[in-house]
């Protein structure tokens, strides 16, 4: 009965450990498969991978959390430039491969404007650019005459210096114009 008794133990503890290996001290590399192992970005056109990396609070080598990437996810479309973000996850042998879908906003619009009443005409001409070199960056720049004096603005702004929470903005402008304002009735 004891021979008995220790042959259904080894039998057992044999079938454990070829079902079960984490419990006879082995490991079966589900480890490796759960953790991320590239972060991929699909879709970028103007926008640098290096401006968006420091965004993710997701790292290569970390465990995968599937709320820590819907986060990641968030933050990416509160970004400038951004319209749209899917994401796939992908099985390697190493790890997970992360693919973000991006789809780029239009960033770079014209600045034309015109107007003007009797006597005073007035007329603008520039651009801007929310995502300046796919960093961010927002740069704007327009040339202004009103009742034929140049005017200007040029205006940087980069909210986050190095992906940092800092930033930085610095305004130029001329502004021109006759004084002091004389209306026919006053």
């Amino acid at each position: 009965m004891k021979n008995k008794c220790i042959v259904h133990f080894c039998f057992f503890t044999i079938l454990t450990c070829l079902g079960l290996p984490g419990l006879c001290g082995q490991s079966n590399g589900s480890d490796a498969i759960n953790r991320v192992a590239t972060i991929n970005f699909k879709g970028l056109k103007k926008t640098k991978t290096s401006y968006l990396i420091p965004f993710l609070k997701t790292k290569i080598g970390q465990p995968f959390d599937q709320t820590q990437l819907d986060e990641d996810r968030q933050v990416l479309l509160n970004l400038e430039g951004i319209a749209d973000v899917n994401y796939q996850i992908d099985t390697l042998h190493e790890g997970l491969a992360l693919n973000f879908e991006i789809k780029e906003a239009l960033t770079f619009y014209p600045i034309i404007n015109f107007g003007g009443v009797r006597g005073n005409f007035w007329y603008q001409l520039g651009f801007t650019d929310a995502n300046w070199r796919g960093k961010g960056i927002k740069l704007t720049a327009f040339y202004q005459n009103i009742e034929g004096r140049d005017n200007g603005n040029f205006h940087y702004r980069n909210p986050h210096i190095k992906g940092g929470q800092w930033g930085a903005s610095f305004n130029l402008q001329r502004i021109a114009s006759t004084e002091p304002l004389i209306l026919p009735d006053n």
